[in-house]
């Protein structure tokens, strides 16, 4: 997943969402800060979906970003499994990688191909369909 640690739609599937995926044996979740803006955001509650609101922050570095990523996984406390990986891109991949929207989720099935790229966040149900195509691809 492609992610900002402001955005609230990121935090709720952080918070909700990839953790109970990552207890699907052989999946490993990789989650990558690509926005270089400050704040994490509140993903609220897991019912009502997305009732959560955005961070607040100013421009970050990406050394800032590691810090605010270090503090997002402590905050958040459901990041912790030894197959979730949390990343900050460089700024390289931060302007190559042209993310359009928060976050960008690609499921990768077992012969290493993007099976399906949904857009933006995603309730505990689609993804768990979405996992379950790209396990079967």
């Amino acid at each position: 997943m492609a992610m900002a640690s402001w955005c609230l739609f990121c935090g709720y599937d952080d918070k909700w969402v990839l953790p109970v995926l990552a207890k699907t044996p052989g999946v490993t979740v990789d989650i990558v800060d690509v926005s270089p803006q400050g704040g994490i955001a509140d993903p609220g509650p897991q019912s009502p979906a997305f009732s959560g609101h955005d961070g607040q922050g100013g421009p970050l570095t990406v050394a800032g970003m590691e810090t605010t990523m270090q503090q997002y996984v402590k905050t958040f406390g459901t990041l912790t499994a030894p197959n979730i990986h949390v990343y900050v891109a460089p700024q390289t991949t931060q302007r190559s990688w042209h993310i359009q929207s928060f976050p960008t989720l690609a499921f990768i099935g077992p012969s290493g191909k993007v099976v399906v790229a949904p857009n933006g966040a995603q309730t505990l149900s689609q993804a768990q369909s979405d996992l379950q195509q790209a396990l079967q691809s």
